[in-house]
């Protein structure tokens, strides 16, 4: 089923405005929206933050309807979970082994997130944290069960007195809850339940609910009356999933309700319970319609709703409001018991990237584990199209019939319709690409179309056919196991590298695959390769010890040239590279976007050309980078960001040889932006010239017609009423002196 996400137009590009120093090259669209989110918490204030895992920590005033990025203070983005406190402060953690906590004051203005991991003698793995509302923190840990704070964090005390168990790993702390009476309830791994009535001091194992072995805890609550709730994952696939339920603070306990037994493990858990507060009704996630209890957990009906998404990922409410993490259509809210949803999606942006194409008409796919996102208006508004479920897709091409493939590592799909439908391509009858990962597809010349894949049943492959129908290759040497990228250098001539038993080896045809020369290799792990319009070839080696290789006599030697070896920036990941229009070399890493100088044909000087590509409130943090793509007749870039959606360039990222940045004499400033109806342009000319001055839509149609008219130096104000055109972003163009100098602005209602 299509699924239409609309945005308002989010961004605007400025051509030579200063950030910090750094010139602003970048500037996100509008989406697409929802995305990686980890978790939701409301403040006893309704202040809604979410948790995401690649674009840090969001937060909405007004029930969903607006959203700001609240990243002040944190060194990474990749955030798991969070707490509030009454009294205003924020504490999260981030993903990863050996988690970093943070602490925030929502109450201070400008104030930041605070590093108060606990001292190296703490350092641990945390699973859980949970806000008392009389002011303590306790933290659920790997290594070290139940840590505990009385002063904000500052100082952790490890309160673990008779918290064992026989198996070793049952020392883990996973879940935390507290009841009206104080008392403190930890789940331990594989499914053990703990009580302390002195906030930690000293712990009592309570009864195991079930014989059944291997049910592991996922969800632990406390209803308005004080009964405990569990819900657990039944990992042997004979039982569904459980809910238990203790009226006597875990002394016993009553199953309460089961699910269905299902041979797909995420849909045997029970994953969150949570008591809306204010009220008695209590609601649990099942990955699947979503229960709901009237009766402090003692009965459980699935509710009869307009389903959102394929499942619920997270949920948190208060009063009437309840709030749903969907996947994958990110955040809604209900205030009539789950009867009707309402998308809170907008300026949510948490996307990881993948990969980012255009086709011929400039329309802009972007590839994210939950399917295809298209936008046919320059990003201002997406659409998520047929997904193709939950996979790493190291491939995303569009052919010059603008046919849409996505190489994956569960096969190749294909859509002939500019994304609205997927179809999965078979290889033949003996042999299925279906769970073969496609690390690339490309088409040389001719029309042929060609597919790598990991597995020596495809290798190396192509169709005449547009993908109906395939060919292997089977005179590459026995070496070529893996085929990793390939490029052709010619309408005959390919190379490929690929890799046997860990070492990188290229091959070469220059009679369209019928005979190979296997050519010595001095580089290793490279995960693309390039032929530039110069006939040199170059290659991507993606680890820390990488960057671009070039070589000028066929493969045979290879000289680095990224990055330079004056350059001062540590780079931890080279994730993809591509020749521009004006045949510069981009790079995208872990720290940013690099380009080549326009015009050093030696490829030896490399600028930063991520200014703009940041997150609100982490400005000194450049965002990663998957892949960029150029519109070949705005010379405008795309970029997949790690967490951040799409971005969009000022036309051309040009820079030249000297340094400088290829960028407008004259500035073009806009204000307001965004804007409802009127806007103020502003200029200056150095000297007397002929000046036209237009607004024209993402489609490149002339929507207004402002100024004609020769003009002497000084500095001049226009004003654009765009309060008869539809919402949107529009070009605003100045002419002067055979010159074209560009902004954007946004048109908001």
């Amino acid at each position: 089923m299509k699924k239409t996400i609309f945005f308002a137009a989010f961004f605007l590009i400025l051509s030579a405005i200063q950030v910090r120093g750094q010139i602003s090259y970048w500037h996100q669209t509008s989406g697409p929206e929802a995305g990686t989110l980890r978790d939701i918490t409301i403040d006893s204030s309704g202040r809604v933050i979410v948790w995401t895992s690649g674009s840090g920590v969001y937060r909405s005033l007004d029930n969903g309807t607006t959203w700001e990025l609240l990243n002040k203070g944190l060194p990474r983005l990749n955030m798991a979970r969070g707490a509030a406190l009454p009294s205003g402060y924020l504490f999260a953690y981030n993903l990863g082994i050996h988690n970093q906590l943070f602490r925030l004051n929502q109450n201070v203005a400008g104030a930041q997130w605070e590093d108060i991991t606990p001292a190296d003698t703490f350092k641990v793995t945390i699973n859980d944290i949970l806000a008392d509302p009389n002011g303590t923190i306790y933290l659920a840990t790997s290594e070290r069960g139940v840590l505990r704070s009385d002063d904000n964090g500052n100082t952790w005390l490890q309160k673990n007195a008779g918290l064992i168990d026989t198996k070793p790993i049952d020392k883990e702390a996973d879940l935390l809850a507290i009841d009206r009476n104080s008392n403190l309830f930890v789940a331990l791994a594989y499914g053990t339940i703990w009580r302390s009535a002195d906030h930690g001091d000293t712990w009592t194992q309570l009864p195991k609910r079930d014989p059944v072995k291997g049910n592991v805890l996922y969800a632990l609550a406390i209803a308005a009356n004080g009964n405990v709730i569990i819900g657990n994952h039944a990992i042997n696939y004979v039982q569904g999933g459980q809910i238990f339920v203790s009226r006597d603070t875990g002394n016993s306990w009553d199953s309460v309700y089961r699910r269905p037994a299902t041979t797909q493990e995420q849909k045997n858990q029970i994953d969150k319970i949570i008591l809306l507060p204010g009220t008695d009704i209590l609601y649990a996630n099942v990955h699947g319609p979503t229960l709901r209890s009237l009766d402090n957990g003692i009965t459980w009906v699935p509710m009869d709703t307009d389903k959102r998404g394929d499942e619920v990922f997270s949920m948190a409410g208060k009063g009437n409001r309840l709030f749903q993490i969907c996947e994958p259509d990110g955040i809604f809210l209900s205030e009539d018991n789950g009867l009707n949803w309402d998308s809170k999606n907008k300026g949510l942006i948490a996307q990881f990237m993948w990969g980012v194409a255009l086709n011929s008409r400039g329309d802009i796919f972007g590839i994210t584990e939950f399917g295809l996102h298209r936008s046919t208006d320059n990003g201002d508004s997406w659409e998520l199209e047929p997904e193709y479920g939950e996979t790493y897709v190291p491939s995303l091409y569009i052919n010059s019939k603008d046919f849409l493939y996505i190489g994956t590592d569960r096969g190749l799909f294909r859509s002939k319709d500019n994304g609205q439908t997927l179809n999965q391509l078979i290889f033949n009858r003996d042999t299925s690409l279906k769970n073969n990962t496609i690390n690339q597809v490309g088409e040389n010349g001719q029309g042929k179309l060609f597919c790598a894949s990991n597995r020596d049943t495809i290798g190396f492959s192509y169709s005449t056919d547009d993908g109906d129908h395939w060919i292997r290759i089977r005179n590459l040497p026995d070496t070529a196991a893996i085929i990793k990228t390939f490029a052709f250098a010619s309408r005959d001539t390919i190379l490929l590298a690929g890799t046997s038993i860990g070492f990188t080896n290229f091959y070469r045809s220059v009679d369209q695959g019928a005979f190979w020369e296997a050519l010595p290799s001095s580089i290793q792990a490279v995960s693309q390769v390039l032929i530039h319009g110069d006939g040199s070839y170059l290659a991507l080696i993606g680890d820390a010890n990488g960057g671009v290789y070039r070589s000028n006599d066929g493969a045979k030697n290879w000289v680095q040239i990224f990055p330079p070896s004056d350059f001062q920036q540590i780079f931890n990941q080279y994730f993809s590279m591509t020749v521009d229009d004006a045949g510069s070399i981009v790079v995208c890493t872990d720290s940013g976007i690099y380009r080549s100088a326009t015009g050093d044909t030696h490829f030896s000087q490399w600028f930063n050309v991520s200014g703009g590509l940041t997150a609100q409130d982490f400005p000194n943090h450049y965002i990663s980078a998957s892949q960029v793509a150029q519109n070949h007749k705005t010379h405008v870039f795309f970029a997949a960001s790690r967490g951040l959606g799409v971005y969009r360039s000022i036309p051309g990222l040009g820079v030249s040889a000297d340094g400088r940045t290829v960028l407008s004499p004259v500035q073009v400033a806009v204000y307001p932006n965004p804007s409802t109806a009127q806007v103020n342009i502003s200029f200056q000319l150095k000297e007397r010239e002929d000046v036209r001055l237009n607004i024209y839509d993402v489609m490149g149609k002339r929507v207004q017609s402002i100024l004609n008219a020769t003009l002497n130096e000084g500095k001049y104000s226009e004003v654009f009423d765009g309060s008869a055109l539809p919402s949107g972003s529009y070009m605003i163009v100045l002419q002067e002196g055979g010159r074209d100098h560009t902004n954007w602005v946004t048109i908001t209602r």
